[in-house]
């Protein structure tokens, strides 16, 4: 409830008094030969304020797809803004009427403005861009733990079976060459899932395992050394496969 009665203060009443009070400023000082000039420094000086109190209320605003460096580079933007709009508009309604023209006033506001403008584009732009390839690296990421994940989850099943069948395999050519496949996966780069092919194969590898693993559970104890030669034909494969992928990756 606190939080919200700050809230309003900050970001509506003060804003709209602040707005208040400048106009009745403007009104009590207008001259008697007020022109078009008194009335854009008015409407300007109103606008700047509004600008500053919006940027406040954005700065107070936390998001995820909005980086420190995007707040604070449009944070020094916005001052600049301000200061240059601000003593452009001084600086010519003291000492420049008398030389230049209105017409080069509004010009010189209109290029303040429009240069701001090109700025926070690029500057936006520039941190979408980050975010996408942020969030593609993150998605990458948990695709390399997912595959390292199951690949762990079939061969502790794999170790499993092989003790329901009173047999140690942990020791056994196949799942030590398993175990050697696992660390590969892991250590993966992220930019290989950016092939589809390499998804593909990493996909297909585990459901060759899966299959492994199952006939394990089938097969007579007398059997347990052909699955085993079987694992470990199918992780060296599986092996050359994540280093063909990785130089591929890498070109």
């Amino acid at each position: 409830m606190a939080n919200s009665r700050i809230s309003f203060v900050s970001n509506i009443l003060i804003p709209i008094l602040t707005g208040i009070i400048t106009l009745v400023l403007f009104l009590l000082f207008r001259p008697e030969n007020a022109g078009a000039l008194f009335y854009t420094n008015m409407i300007y000086t109103l606008l700047l304020e509004g600008f500053l109190f919006g940027f406040l209320s954005l700065l107070q605003k936390e998001s995820k797809n909005i980086s420190g460096a995007f707040y604070s580079i449009i944070s020094v933007g916005a001052i600049y803004y301000i200061i240059f709009g601000s003593g452009w508009m001084i600086a010519y309604s003291l000492l420049l009427t008398a030389i230049l023209s209105y017409k080069v006033y509004i010009a010189v506001h209109s290029i303040i403005f429009l240069l701001f403008i090109i700025v926070g584009s690029i500057v936006t732009r520039t941190d979408n861009s980050y975010h996408e390839k942020t969030e593609e690296q993150t998605q990458q990421m948990r695709s390399i733990r997912f595959y390292t994940e199951k690949m762990n989850q079939l061969a502790s099943k794999y170790l499993q079976q092989g003790i329901d069948k009173d047999t140690d395999l942990s020791q056994w050519d196949g799942y030590k060459v398993l175990g050697t496949l696992i660390t590969k996966i892991n250590h993966l780069t992220p930019s290989i899932f950016r092939n589809d092919m390499a998804v593909k194969q990493l996909s297909n590898m585990l459901e060759n395992c899966e299959k492994i693993v199952a006939e394990l559970e089938e097969v007579p104890d007398s059997d347990l050394n052909m699955i085993d030669r079987k694992m470990k034909r199918f992780a060296s494969n599986a092996i050359d496969e994540i280093t063909l992928l990785r130089n591929l990756s890498r070109g």
